[in-house]
């Protein structure tokens, strides 16, 4: 049985509190003391007070759903996955910028190929010669996010 908590952002440590007694009265001392653990780690570590979702597992069986809302909604959600040996943070937008980037650098690339071989379209290079400068600052300015560990060891 997975438990699933919904609440508005902004959550406070008494909202945990709360989360630790639904966990024992659901499941029992056993499993929610070692759930309680997990959930007072990932508010030591991580903060976050809204916008964000976490998911606990006790040996890879899932317990435990927190989704607090707020913010942006599903666009700027943060969503993290705990378990005994880590806290991990996932997030597809990260992933998605640098995908993107990396389509518009080589779109221009091959407009700028294009354009020196098709009459007429060397009027185009100086715009797409600043297009491909611009990708390249925007991309090294872009940080995003592989999916990482808080605790516990990296994925690379």
């Amino acid at each position: 049985m997975v438990l699933r908590q919904s609440m508005e952002g902004p959550i406070f440590n008494s909202n945990y509190t709360r989360l630790i007694k639904l966990c024992l009265s659901t499941w029992g001392h056993n499993i929610a003391n070692s759930l309680g653990a997990l959930i007072l780690e990932f508010r030591d570590n991580i903060g976050e007070t809204e916008n964000f979702k976490v998911t606990f597992y006790l040996d890879e069986t899932k317990y435990l759903v927190l989704l607090v809302k707020g913010g942006l909604g599903r666009i700027a959600r943060t969503k993290y996955r705990v378990n005994e040996s880590s806290i991990s943070r996932y997030d597809w937008r990260s992933n998605f910028w640098h995908k993107l980037m990396r389509i518009v650098n080589f779109a221009t690339k091959i407009a700028f190929f294009v354009s020196k071989y098709v009459p007429g379209a060397q009027l185009a290079l100086p715009y797409i010669g600043a297009a491909r400068i611009g990708g390249r600052v925007i991309s090294k300015m872009i940080t995003y996010d592989r999916p990482t560990r808080i605790r516990g060891r990296s994925y690379y």
